[in-house]
């Protein structure tokens, strides 16, 4: 509704949180991953229909962040594994994760669109063996 009114600001920024299972797979997560793989989609789909109007769109892709879920759902051999997959040796914090969302939404990250963000530590572009 707000871009069909055009009731936007000019030059808006709008970032959506996905998950890096967006671009991986695995077992039994086939609804959760087909469901962020949608996400790059719609980001595509929104730069090439409304940049020309000065609108940007990114997405934040968190890898596993420290939460109480993560540690109430994941075993803590679970997370040491995940620990020791991770170049940076630990999980991503929620704050990191804020902070990526915070400057993409700012103008000082002008000229950035259509980009998919992983904040995870470098955990899913480097797996130890």
């Amino acid at each position: 509704a707000l871009l069909e009114n055009n009731s936007l600001s000019d030059h808006a920024r709008m970032v959506v949180l996905s998950s890096v299972w967006q671009s991986l797979s695995r077992t039994n997560k086939f609804s959760y991953s087909v469901s962020k793989s949608a996400i790059e989609g719609l980001v595509n789909s929104f730069i090439a229909d409304y940049s020309p109007r000065g609108y940007s769109m990114n997405a934040v892709l968190p890898g596993v962040v420290d939460t109480p879920m993560t540690r109430s759902i994941l075993t803590d051999e679970q997370i040491k594994k995940i620990e020791h997959e991770t170049p940076a040796g630990k999980l991503v914090l929620a704050s990191h994760v804020a902070k990526a969302v915070s400057w993409l939404a700012s103008p000082e990250s002008l000229g950035v669109n259509g980009q998919f963000i992983r904040v995870d530590n470098g955990w899913s572009q480097i797996r130890a063996i």
